[in-house]
């Protein structure tokens, strides 16, 4: 039998390639267990229909989505393997607790993240479990109120740079500005302790945390903080965006990888600084991880070398001596994984809330005056810093933050 020649070895595998296609599609669309649900054939029989309004029009499937409802009813098909739902009376159908069935997390959903070894991107529902009874405590209000002296430094340090503005007519971008108040925040609490540095300016003993007030000294000290990196975000000039830019382009890249995951992983194992030079933007995200990963070995050095942590221990010390947890969850590369993705999600969801409350109070005044009349009852002063729990209580601020968390993932009138 004679070989063939690369002319017809091409021409084969581009007529088995043709084959196979045409059969995936007319399987898709006559054949699948989907097939007996409306929507667009295009979106049914290829995901190229997804991936032209997720990756080419940059996220706005969800939007598409929405005017397919209208055009197809309650439930749709929006792509060869997935349904969608808008009718609240299916919600108790759909999300169900555990009793009732052991729901495992969609692949897809998080594939474009890359490995799924941290708890967000888990997808066996007891695994799940496991990796986020570790890291619950770290969201307990007991922990909320422990690290309040942390969270309130941060906070004066961006009233202080607001304060410098006043007068000025610089515009503020509240997307820009509130992702450096919270990754500040988050990279304080969960990767690097706060380190107090005492220099003689006056301010408020109010904001001082409580073992600064009792040193009997007459001299009002500023608390200033230092992480990892040379410089925290609130420092940097005019709220240099960097961290909110690079985790808005790697949602958008998580919306390519899903649909070329193994695009992902090839980057993955790039150098970093050739990844650096085919994707610019997401330098300071690569430098976000590299501190992670740092701060991950430094914490399996000093328990090796049985340091205790200098100042308040992170979330890698009660990961690596979790005893619930295997062997193989401690692996730094998991770890630094788990880190990371929770001052990422710390950072950008609590940022995202606090603009679109922001902008609702600026836009609706007499919402905000109602509101700067019940502050002032545990505010009396400029200077005045109620405690948490105290401003816990107010039933109007509660109602606002209520609402605009409301707002926040599902826009409408306020």
């Amino acid at each position: 039998m004679a070989l063939l020649s690369i002319k017809d070895s091409l021409v084969l595998f581009v007529c088995i390639v043709v084959v196979y296609n045409l059969a995936l599609v007319i399987y898709r669309l006559f054949f699948s267990p989907l097939a007996q649900f409306p929507g667009p054939k295009l979106a049914a029989a290829s995901l190229w229909y997804q991936y032209y309004y997720d990756v080419v029009q940059r996220g706005r499937y969800t939007w598409k989505i929405a005017e397919l409802h209208a055009q197809y009813g309650p439930i749709i098909r929006i792509n060869p393997y997935e349904l969608h739902i808008n009718d609240p009376e299916y919600y108790d159908e759909l999300y169900v607790g555990p009793s009732t069935r052991r729901t495992l997390k969609y692949e897809w959903a998080v594939r474009g993240f890359g490995p799924t070894n941290y708890a967000f991107a888990t997808i066996s529902h007891e695994l799940h479990r496991t990796r986020r009874g570790a890291i619950a405590p770290f969201f307990s209000k007991t922990l909320v109120q422990q690290l309040e002296p942390s969270v309130v430094i941060m906070i004066q340090k961006l009233f202080n740079r607001l304060e410098k503005l006043k007068g000025t007519g610089t515009v503020v971008n509240l997307i820009e500005m509130y992702p450096c108040l919270t990754s500040d925040i988050s990279k304080s609490i969960f990767i690097r302790p706060i380190d107090f540095l005492l220099v003689g300016v006056a301010t408020s003993p109010a904001m001082l945390p409580v073992e600064l007030t009792n040193t009997g000294s007459d001299v009002l000290l500023v608390c200033q903080y230092a992480f990892a990196s040379p410089y925290g975000y609130l420092d940097m000039p005019g709220f240099a965006p960097l961290w909110h830019n690079a985790l808005m382009d790697a949602s958008e890249g998580f919306l390519f990888f899903s649909q070329f995951p193994w695009l992902e992983t090839l980057m993955r194992h790039l150098p970093q600084p050739v990844v650096r030079k085919l994707v610019p933007n997401l330098s300071s995200l690569f430098l976000m991880t590299g501190m992670v990963r740092e701060k991950v070995d430094q914490v399996q050095a000093d328990l090796a070398n049985d340091k205790k942590p200098d100042g308040q221990r992170t979330i890698f010390h009660d990961l690596f001596t979790n005893d619930s947890l295997l062997p193989e969850e401690k692996t730094p590369e998991r770890l630094a994984a788990e880190g990371f993705s929770v001052v990422a999600a710390g950072s950008q969801t609590v940022a995202h809330t606090l603009a679109v409350i922001s902008y609702h109070l600026i836009a609706n005044p007499d919402i905000l005056r109602k509101l700067q009349d019940e502050l002032a009852g545990v505010m009396p002063t400029d200077d005045s810093t109620p405690k948490w729990s105290r401003l816990e209580q107010l039933p109007y601020m509660g109602a606002i933050i209520q609402e605009g968390l409301s707002l926040a993932t599902n826009p409408r009138q306020f």
